[in-house]
């Protein structure tokens, strides 16, 4: 009875696990596996540099905009390391001399060092001596420059802002395109492990059913090799003892 009851099990244990290896090797036909494997983590790793720059990209944006010009260039490295750090990377701010920004630092710390040596002559010197009205003048004349290139500063770093805004948009269209192609081998590469799994499973199972079944036989063969017929079974006869032979039989007893 139960090896009745297991067999159809088997038989369609059997036939789901056909379907399943023949999916998976068309599956296989029509994907490299290997190659989506490696080609899922390739999208990944390019998909995070992506939104590593871009997240990059929209912090010095949001400093430009919340920051004024001078709190702006202290932060820069690049400011105070001349112009081979200012040229490092493409997208970096320009303080080669004669940029605006160069320029208005340069002037900046002329008329720093012009303030300092001001006050050392007031240290010995009245305002109106012909050295201090002399550096008073200088100062004058470089504050009207510093002016006119803080404008021109103001109008690099606006010209800086438009273009990180214009790389994040680009990145982000980027970033929508891999996120889809990263989406889709992920898919297939979980399709493709969802078939193997199915099919092992039932692999398994069909294993431990044709052990069962196979036990089965085993026990039933043993069985039909140590049990014989010693002698057949006769017709019953229904034996009737006389009155007189019971009440002898019966005094003898009491």
């Amino acid at each position: 009875g139960v090896q009745t009851c297991a067999l159809p099990i088997f038989v369609k244990t059997e036939a789901e696990m056909k379907l399943a290896e023949e999916e998976t090797h068309e599956f296989q036909q029509k994907n490299n596996i290997g190659f989506l494997r490696e080609d899922g983590n390739s999208a990944a790793s390019y998909l995070a540099l992506l939104n590593r720059r871009h997240d990059e990209l929209k912090t010095e944006f949001n400093l430009l905009q919340k920051l004024d010009l001078d709190q702006n260039l202290d932060r820069q490295p690049s400011a105070s390391g001349g112009a081979d750090t200012a040229t490092a990377r493409p997208d970096a701010m320009n303080f080669a001399p004669g940029s605006p920004l160069g320029e208005y630092m340069k002037i900046k710390q002329q008329i720093n060092q012009l303030k300092a040596d001001r006050e050392d002559l007031l240290q010995s010197l009245r305002p109106k001596h012909p050295s201090v009205v002399a550096i008073d003048e200088q100062i004058e004349k470089q504050t009207a420059m510093l002016d006119t290139y803080r404008q021109l500063s103001k109008d690099t770093l606006a010209s800086r802002r438009d273009s990180l805004k214009t790389q994040m948009e680009s990145l982000e269209e980027n970033i929508k395109v891999w996120e889809a192609k990263a989406l889709d081998l992920a898919r297939r590469v979980a399709d493709f492990d969802k078939l193997r799994s199915k099919t092992d499973r039932l692999k398994q199972t069909w294993d431990r059913i044709k052990q069962q079944l196979a036990g089965m036989d085993v026990y039933k063969g043993t069985a039909q090799d140590t049990v014989n017929i010693i002698e057949l079974a006769k017709t019953p006869q229904k034996i009737q003892l006389e009155l007189t032979k019971l009440l002898v039989l019966g005094s003898i007893g009491g």
